[in-house]
C-alpha cells in the first residue's frame, strides 16, 4: 500500500486519520494479513505441484535410465503403477487448490465488496463533510464579501459625493469670488465718482459765491434799472410838461401875434418894430427851447440806450439765472443721486460683508468636514486593507481546501487504480491456477515485460512520456497529475522537472 498523503487543514487531516484508523480497523476485522498468508501458502501449493512435476520428470529420468540399464517388466509396472499415484496425487492437489482458490476468491470477492462499501461510505461522508465545511465557509466568505463589498460601495459613493460638494463648493467660490471682485470694482469705480465731486467740491462752493456776486449784480442792476425807470418817467413827464408849455407858447405867440397884427393895423410901424424885436426875442427864446429839448432828447436817447443795454444784460442775467437754477436743479439731483449711491454702496458693503463672514463659516465648515471625511476615509482604508487581509486569508484556506480536496480525489484515483491492479491480479493468479504451472511462467514473463512497457505509477497505461532531465518513462496521466498536485520531481530519482520537460515517445 501506499502511503496516503495528510491534509493540511485541521478538520480535513483529523478526519483522514479516522479514516485511516477506520481502514486499520477492517483490515484487523477481515484479516486481509490471512489472506495475503493463504494467497501465499496457494503459491506455495504451485511451487509444490512445480517441484512434484520435476520430480516425476527426474523420476521419469531414472525410469528410462532403467529401462534403458535392463529391459524389465517389474519396473515398468512400477513406473506405470508411479505416473498413476503421482497422476492421482497431482489431479487431488490440483482439485484441492481449486477448492480453496474459489473460496479465497470468494472471501476476497466479499471483502472487496465491503472495502468498496466502506470507501463508498467514507467518500460520501467526507464528501458531506468538505460541503458542509465548504458551504459554512462559503456562506462566511460570501456574507463578509458583500459587507466588504457593500461598505467598499458606500465608501466609493461617499467619496464620490464629498468630491462632488467639494467641485461645487469650490466653483460657489469661484464664481462668488468673482462675483464679489466685480462688485468690489464696481463700488470702487463709484467710490471714485464719488469722490471726485468731494474733489470738484471747491469748484461748486467758488461757483456758488460767484452765482450770490452774479445774483448781487443783478439785484444792484435791477435797482438801478428801477431808478433808470423813475428818471425816464420823470423825464419823460417833464417832456410832457415842456412839450405842453412849448404848445401853449405857441399858442400864447400866436394870440400875441394875431393882438400884435391888430395892434399893428392900428398903430402902424413903430408897433412892428417891438414886434420885431420881441419876433427875435422870441425866436431866441424858442431856440434855446430847441436845444433843451435836442438835450432832453439826446438824454432821453441816452437813457433808452442805456435802458436797451440794461434790458439786454436783465435778458443775459435772467439766461445766466436760469443756466443757474438749472445747474442748482442738477446739483441737487446729483447730491440726491450720489446721497442715494452712497447708501447703495454701504448696503452693498454690509451686504458684502455679510456674505464674506457667511462664505468664511461656510468655508470653516467645509474644512472641519474635509478634515472629517480624511479621518473617515483613514478609518475606512484602514477597515479596507484589514477587509482585504481577511479576504486574501480567506481565499488561502480556500485555497488550501481545494488543494486538499484535490489530494483527495488524486488518492482516490490512486486507491482505485491499486484496486484495479488487484483485481488484475486476482484475475491473473485465478488464470494461472486454472491453466498450470506453463501459464505462471508465461504470466512472469509477460509481468516483466510489462514493466518495460507500463507505467510503473499507475500500473494501467502504456509509457507514452519521457522526462527530458533524467530520461525515465511514465504515462502522460500521471505525469499531469503530478504536475497538477504540484509535485514536480520525478518519482524514481527524484530530479524537478515542468511541463516543458516531457515529451512523447514511442514503443
Amino acid at each position: 500500500m501506499v502511503k496516503m498523503k495528510g491534509i493540511k487543514d485541521k478538520i480535513g487531516k483529523k478526519r483522514f486519520d479516522e479514516i485511516q484508523m477506520t481502514l486499520k480497523k477492517m483490515v484487523e476485522k477481515h484479516n486481509i494479513s490471512n489472506i495475503k498468508d493463504n494467497l501465499s501458502k496457494s503459491t506455495d501449493l504451485t511451487t509444490s505441484t512445480n517441484i512434484q512435476d520435476e520430480q516425476n520428470s527426474q523420476l521419469a529420468n531414472d525410469f528410462s535410465v532403467n529401462k534403458d540399464l535392463s529391459v524389465n517388466k517389474q519396473s515398468l509396472i512400477d513406473k506405470t503403477d508411479l505416473q498413476e499415484d503421482l497422476e492421482d496425487d497431482n489431479s487431488w492437489n490440483v482439485k484441492k487448490i481449486k477448492f480453496t482458490l474459489k473460496e479465497k476468491n470468494d472471501r476476497i470477492r466479499e471483502l472487496e465488496q465491503k472495502l468498496l462499501k466502506q470507501t463508498n461510505e467514507n467518500k460520501k461522508l467526507v464528501e458531506a463533510e468538505n460541503k458542509v465545511v465548504f458551504s459554512k465557509v462559503e456562506v462566511e466568505f460570501n456574507r463578509e464579501t458583500d459587507i466588504l463589498i457593500s461598505k467598499y460601495t458606500k465608501l466609493i459613493e461617499e467619496n464620490d459625493s464629498l468630491r462632488k460638494e467639494l467641485n461645487n463648493l469650490d466653483k460657489r467660490y469661484f464664481e462668488e469670488m468673482r462675483m464679489y471682485k466685480s462688485d468690489l470694482e464696481k463700488v470702487k469705480y463709484e467710490l471714485k465718482l464719488v469722490n471726485e465731486p468731494k474733489e470738484k467740491k471747491f469748484d461748486i462752493q467758488e461757483y456758488f459765491v460767484r452765482f450770490d456776486e452774479s445774483q448781487n449784480e443783478i439785484s444792484k442792476l435791477n435797482e438801478k434799472l428801477l431808478e433808470k425807470d423813475k428818471m425816464l418817467q420823470m423825464a419823460k413827464k417833464d417832456n410832457n410838461i415842456l412839450e405842453n408849455s412849448s404848445i401853449n407858447l405857441s399858442r400864447q405867440l400866436e394870440i400875441a401875434h394875431k393882438r400884435l397884427e391888430r395892434s399893428l393895423n392900428i398903430k402902424g410901424v413903430s408897433a412892428n418894430q417891438i414886434l420885431e424885436d420881441e419876433v427875435a426875442s422870441m425866436t431866441v427864446a424858442i431856440k434855446e427851447l430847441s436845444l433843451e429839448n435836442k438835450k432832453m432828447q439826446s438824454t432821453i436817447e441816452n437813457i433808452e440806450m442805456k435802458s436797451k443795454t440794461t434790458e439786454s444784460e436783465l435778458i443775459r442775467v435772467r439766461g445766466q439765472l436760469k443756466t443757474n437754477i438749472k445747474l442748482e436743479e442738477r446739483l441737487e439731483n446729483n447730491k440726491k443721486r450720489l446721497e442715494n449711491v452712497k447708501k447703495d454702496i454701504i448696503n452693498q458693503i454690509e451686504k458684502y460683508e455679510n456674505k464674506y463672514s457667511n462664505f468664511e463659516r461656510i468655508e470653516a465648515n467645509l474644512n472641519e468636514k474635509i478634515v472629517e471625511s480624511k479621518k473617515n476615509v483613514n478609518s475606512y482604508k484602514s477597515d479596507m486593507m484589514y477587509c482585504e487581509k481577511k479576504i486574501s486569508d480567506l481565499i488561502e484556506e480556500r485555497k488550501e481546501y481545494e488543494n486538499d480536496l484535490y489530494d483527495v480525489k488524486v488518492r482516490n484515483l490512486e486507491i482505485e487504480k491499486e484496486n484495479k491492479v488487484l483485481k488484475s491480479k486476482v484475475y491473473a493468479y485465478e488464470s494461472v491456477i486454472e491453466n498450470g504451472t506453463k501459464t505462471t511462467e508465461l504470466f512472469n514473463q509477460i509481468d516483466i515485460l510489462r514493466q518495460y512497457v507500463i507505467c510503473p505509477l499507475c500500473k494501467i497505461n502504456f509509457k507514452s512520456h519521457i522526462i527530458d532531465k533524467c530520461m525515465h518513462c511514465f504515462c502522460k496521466d500521471c505525469l499531469l497529475d503530478r504536475l497538477k498536485v504540484r509535485v514536480r520531481n520525478c518519482p524514481k530519482c527524484n530530479v524537478g522537472y515542468s511541463e516543458e520537460d516531457i515529451k512523447k515517445i514511442y514503443l
